[in-house]
């Protein structure tokens, strides 16, 4: 047998666990009362299977039961070890699967500082059936056209293309201006090339990652000086409602 500081260290549980364990409440017996006490000393002394019990009953705890609801399963002639994990796991992993989707959704809100907010409705959503929603349309956004968007910033005439931009920035000019709109179409043309994709989707959402508040605007800051990347955004904003204009 092993003693209670032993259990302790061997379990990794505070005494005051087993101490709270080991006294009967509401006329219950107790959840694990120590196997056996040593009358001169008063020290406490468990066997093998109640270490064993007290690893069922942490790993209880972990799975979020109460103490009451440990001791009315362990306690119960019904009580099947094997079936009751079974269904825990599955549990388990339904939950893993919600918090990865949940992880993968603030990843990309953290990196990107877009929202989805373009869902109509939105209030009639879940937050099940918002998260899902959100996951599904950020999988595109993050496996394609984030890792274009890294692409497209190693090549150097794009960012030549952009430098124009801050430099015309720098010295005053407007979002709005001809100017700045003509470098942006270079900008435009230069992005669908390096990633060599057609249409505006792309641009679109490289343009609200540098208005939204996420990392990668906030770094473009840090370089290029606070405000540079709200510039560049408004002017693609600017330039993408003239083109979409244009073609319908």
């Amino acid at each position: 047998m092993k003693s209670l500081r032993e259990v302790c260290n061997l379990v990794g549980v505070d005494r005051h666990v087993l101490q709270r364990i080991a006294t009967p409440k509401n006329s219950q017996k107790p959840l694990l009362p120590p196997t056996h006490i040593n009358e001169s000393s008063g020290y406490w002394y468990y066997d093998d299977a109640s270490i064993e019990r007290l690893w069922l009953i942490m790993l209880f705890r972990e799975l979020g039961c109460t103490y009451k609801q440990i001791q009315d399963i362990l306690d119960s002639p019904n009580f099947n070890q094997r079936e009751w994990f079974g269904r825990q796991i599955e549990l388990l992993e339904m939950k893993k699967e919600h918090i990865d989707k949940l992880i993968h959704v603030a990843r990309v809100i953290h990196t990107s500082g877009i929202l989805p907010t373009e869902m109509e409705n939105i209030k009639d959503y879940s937050i099940e059936q918002y998260l899902e929603i959100t996951h599904n349309s950020f999988n595109s956004v993050s496996k394609e056209t984030m890792q274009r968007v890294e692409k497209i910033f190693g090549d150097s005439n794009f960012n030549n293309a952009l430098n124009e931009i801050y430099a015309i920035w720098q010295a005053g000019a407007h979002p709005q201006d001809t100017e700045v709109q003509n470098l942006v179409k270079n900008v435009y043309q230069l992005f669908n090339t390096v990633a060599k994709t057609t249409g505006s989707n792309g641009f679109d959402i490289f343009g609200k990652m540098m208005i939204s508040n996420g990392v990668f605007s906030f770094k473009m800051d840090e370089v290029k000086g606070k405000g540079s990347s709200k510039f560049i955004g408004e002017a693609i904003k600017i330039f993408l409602k003239k083109e979409n204009d244009i073609n319908e």
